[in-house]
């Protein structure tokens, strides 16, 4: 079994990406976690990890100072870099050590499946961790694949959550986005804009209620998230092309 430390300031993400996967598919173990690069180099240095998985922006010693330690120490070993959206520009500059895997958070389990596989056959094969030639494009393809990743979260967030006052900020806060990108990211992954796609699902959601139980259109709309029976009203009429009183009929 290869031996991995987590390092997060988050004790809960070190726990979430514990429970993520089953390492041990993978020919991995976690053999320790940390809470600042410091506390992990320290560690590192009497343990000699296989695989090191870390955050970026953490108190005492960051993430990029301990990838720097890690690469200069006489035991340098492979590294993924598990970051919030934002923080792409400090990847880049962990791409000079060596790093070539990057994650964005909320961190998607088939992602973490694919990079555990790229990471167990490098060190099966014996390569030298440091000596690959960094490469960005493909820092950037899993960048992308991250956010695709936090796209199908958010999705199964709203999904779950349709009757709550959902915003795009909200979300935005929630996943550690900017509002715009996640905007801008949603629309490229989904095809819809995210305030159509909420109301649409809301919509839908009404139809199904209208069809299986007789509750009255007004408590429909208020368990669909429509605080307004008004505007439910005109919402449904634009998607149904129909006012909520002649579906129902």
């Amino acid at each position: 079994m290869y031996k991995v430390l987590l390092v997060d300031d988050e004790m809960s993400v070190c726990i979430g990406l514990k429970k993520l996967v089953n390492w041990g598919d993978f020919g991995f173990m976690i053999a320790g976690t940390a809470s600042n690069g410091e506390e992990a180099l320290n560690l590192h240095l009497k343990e000699h990890f296989d695989l090191i998985v870390t955050d970026l922006k953490m108190p005492v010693m960051n993430g990029l100072e301990l990838i720097r330690e890690v690469h200069d120490s006489p035991y340098p070993c492979e590294i993924v870099i598990v970051s919030a959206y934002g923080e792409f520009a400090y990847a880049q500059k962990a791409m000079q050590y060596g790093v070539n895997y990057y994650l964005i958070k909320p961190v998607d389990e088939a992602i973490v499946e694919g990079f555990l596989s790229q990471v167990k056959e490098k060190l099966d094969a014996h390569e030298k961790p440091m000596a690959t030639i960094p490469n960005p494009e493909l820092i950037q393809r899993q960048y992308s694949l991250s956010n695709n990743g936090a796209i199908i979260e958010i999705r199964r967030y709203i999904n779950d959550h349709f009757s709550e006052p959902l915003t795009l900020n909200f979300l935005a806060q929630k996943y550690s986005f900017s509002p715009a990108y996640l905007g801008r990211l949603f629309r490229k992954e989904m095809g819809v804009q995210f305030n159509d796609y909420l109301r649409n699902l809301r919509i839908r959601e009404a139809c199904d209620m209208m069809e299986d139980t007789e509750m009255s259109i007004n408590d429909i709309a208020e368990k669909c998230g429509f605080s307004d029976p008004y505007y439910f009203s005109r919402q449904f009429k634009q998607v149904m092309q129909m006012n909520p009183q002649q579906y129902k009929q």
